[in-house]
């Protein structure tokens, strides 16, 4: 069972973990059975799992050197590359971009927080947008934003 706050996540909908055990960390992917399930010590926001395939090591996803580039820039201050720790992409897709930082980071954005979001990549070119910080929540040791 993994707790999901505020994520809309309906029965059956396929989905990829990251789980952090460190020095690694590793992914699979599964397949949501139930939702809005009590999790000990969290909240009714939890998912239960199942069909669980391809337990796996992640990658290195560093960007370096590939020409590619995912950063948020607010309008005052320095920005962030989400291809580069401590970020951690999650999702990013037309509706929006999640990512986490570690929770003892110094707090880069507030909820409703606007900024630029920068999408380069070498051979394709770039692009901006202006996002707005959907949602701020703490989860086991990390911000999760969703922008």
């Amino acid at each position: 069972m993994v707790s999901v706050p505020s994520r809309q996540i309906a029965s059956g909908t396929d989905v990829k973990v990251w789980v952090p055990l460190h020095p690694d960390t590793w992914f699979f992917h599964a397949t949501v059975l139930r939702t809005r399930l009590p999790v000990p010590t969290q909240d009714a926001e939890g998912i239960l799992l199942g069909y669980v395939d391809r337990f796996e090591r992640a990658a290195d996803t560093s960007a370096t050197g590939t020409g590619r580039r995912l950063d948020l820039i607010p309008f005052t201050g320095r920005g962030i590359s989400l291809l580069r720790p401590p970020a951690r992409l999650v999702h990013v897709g037309l509706e929006g971009v999640t990512f986490t930082l570690p929770a003892a980071s110094k707090l880069v954005f507030v909820e409703n927080a606007e900024m630029q979001v920068v999408l380069a990549d070498r051979s394709a070119g770039s692009c901006a947008a202006t996002a707005r910080v959907r949602s701020l929540s703490r989860v086991d040791g990390a911000l999760l934003y969703d922008l």
